[in-house]
């Protein structure tokens, strides 16, 4: 009896273990080739559920004409990765890629400028997805970064 109650142990903490490798993976990304480069790596900041940073701080009228704002800029990247011959589903993937990273914390506009520049240069699919992943990371980083500079400057944070 001590035997199977060790064995069936043994058996649930493999199969706990096992499906934490896959915690922090989004529903469905990894089988569609979209999990962003690194994101099973160290700790998200920027954004909690699928809205922006400070979201429940925003007024109805804001939250509205963000959630607008992302609305037509996946439109009209869709529009002009087609213009760009990208097939229906490339042009999806891509208006996607800018979702992801206005949902982020990157600003519309900026992201929206990121996809369609690396549109320009040729890329789709995967190659678009993680190049898109890692520039709005870099520059929502380099903007966290600027942010703790000012406050070292302007004596806010420093320790008594």
């Amino acid at each position: 009896m001590k035997k199977a109650i060790a064995v069936f142990g043994m058996v649930a903490l493999f199969a706990i273990v096992s499906s934490l490798s896959f915690a922090g993976e989004p529903t469905g990304l990894e089988e569609k080739g979209k999990v962003p480069t690194g994101f099973n790596q160290g700790e998200k900041s920027g954004w909690e559920n699928e809205y922006p940073p400070g979201w429940e701080h925003r007024s109805e009228q804001e939250k509205q004409q963000w959630e607008d704002a992302v609305k037509n800029g996946k439109k009209r990247i869709a529009e002009d990765a087609k213009k760009k011959g990208m097939s229906k589903q490339e042009a999806e993937s891509a208006a996607d890629d800018f979702e992801k990273a206005a949902r982020k914390g990157t600003d519309v506009k900026e992201g929206e400028s990121i996809v369609k520049d690396n549109i320009k240069k040729g890329k789709k699919g995967k190659e678009l997805s993680y190049s898109v992943a890692e520039e709005s990371e870099k520059r929502l980083k380099g903007k966290d970064k600027q942010m703790k500079e000012k406050g070292k400057r302007s004596g806010k944070g420093k320790k008594k």
